[in-house]
């Protein structure tokens, strides 16, 4: 799990000690000196329930399958050493949150405190990739210095680009039944995709017949799954790098031969593991992206709103946890790379364990581990 919290990706792991050591104070933020001596991360729901898979279209995804914590390693300096884990949602917790950085989580003292307040933004949120970060606290009106989130104008603007164009063809139909909508109306409520939620976007839901009040949040959950989408799109052809490498090196160590049959069976275990988590994971992204896909194809090519009205009741859920999945396969990745880059030849058996263990964490579902 340390591993996974030191060395996972942008969307796993804002490193703020690392933040503070390469950017200009400035830009910082969060407002409390102490949080720059930590890691916050994204962790399975230990306590949760899986996902369970069924035929292609009907994956079926539970509500909440990440959660958000707090790394505070005894040596910044040296955070794989060790140190303490807090964990924003649980109540045994809170009282660590006063002792290390004075944030009190009192109903009546969460609105004043600006560090609590982008604490909570992050917690509503699958992952921390620094599109979602950006787009979440501009959209719910939150402002932040320039340099906050660490994502360039011309990638914040090719990613808005991408969404705007899943999203026109789905505004201009929406509207049909009432007449239609002008150009400059639809360009009006694209553009108000990116603004504070009390905006002309929340007319998309109600076209769909949700009420007003849930607008805010499944507009945001719609373009998550968006984003999402044109990542794994992006991550796919890389992806096949870890089943390679599962397949290739990690399948038959140079020494595997050589171990006691016990030591070996062993082994295989772990590596039979691994490949079976990293191929469900795989197909789930697959079956939830067809859904999304498929719904998206009746609604603007056969005028059928009703896949997409269904996929759009459950979109937060589906959001969730295509943030958990596609993140831990990212994480897998990074994590295959690493491990290749360390012996491009074919690894002992003591070197693949190390990374298949490691794998095996950054590839861990809900309930299956305990908290650190």
């Amino acid at each position: 799990m340390l591993y996974r919290i030191v060395h996972g990706t942008s969307a796993t792991s804002l490193n703020l000690i690392r933040e503070v050591a390469t950017g200009p104070p400035e830009a910082r933020l969060f407002t409390r000196d102490s949080l720059y001596e930590t890691i916050i991360f994204k962790y399975p729901n230990f306590g949760g329930g899986r996902s369970r898979g069924g035929a292609r279209g009907l994956v079926r995804v539970e509500d909440r399958p990440v959660e958000t914590g707090i790394y505070v390693p005894n040596d910044p300096k040296q955070p794989m050493e060790g140190g303490a884990g807090i964990y924003l949602r649980r109540r045994s917790h809170q009282h660590f949150l006063k002792e290390f950085f004075g944030i009190d989580l009192a109903r009546n003292t969460r609105s004043a405190d600006p560090d609590l307040v982008k604490l909570m933004v992050m917690d509503d949120i699958p992952s921390l990739d620094p599109f979602l970060l950006k787009v979440r606290f501009d959209t719910l009106g939150i402002a932040l210095p320039a340099g906050a989130v660490r994502i360039t104008e011309s990638e914040e603007r090719e990613t808005k680009a991408l969404i705007r164009r899943r999203f026109l063809p789905i505004l201009t139909k929406a509207f049909e039944p009432f007449g239609g909508a002008t150009d400059a109306q639809i360009e009006r409520i694209v553009a108000s995709l990116w603004a504070p939620v009390a905006s002309d976007s929340v007319m998309l839901m109600e076209a769909f017949g949700f009420e007003k009040a849930q607008a805010p949040d499944m507009l945001f959950a719609f373009q998550g799954v968006c984003y999402y989408k044109h990542i794994y799109d992006v991550a796919q052809g890389s992806l096949t790098f870890v089943d390679t490498w599962l397949g290739g090196p990690a399948e038959k160590p140079t020494d595997l031969a050589r171990l006691p049959a016990a030591d070996r069976g062993l082994y295989q275990m772990l590596h039979a593991d691994v490949s079976e988590r990293m191929a469900g994971y795989t197909k789930e992204m697959d079956d939830i992206f067809f859904t999304f896909e498929t719904a998206i194809t009746f609604f603007n090519r056969r005028h059928n709103p009703y896949p997409l009205v269904m996929f759009l009741q459950n979109i937060r859920r589906y959001f969730w946890r295509i943030g958990h999945v596609l993140t831990s396969l990212i994480n897998a990745l990074a994590c295959v790379e690493d491990a290749y880059g360390q012996t491009a030849a074919v690894p002992d058996h003591v070197t693949a364990r190390e990374t298949l263990n490691r794998l095996r964490t950054i590839l861990s579902d809900q309930a299956e581990m305990t908290a650190i």
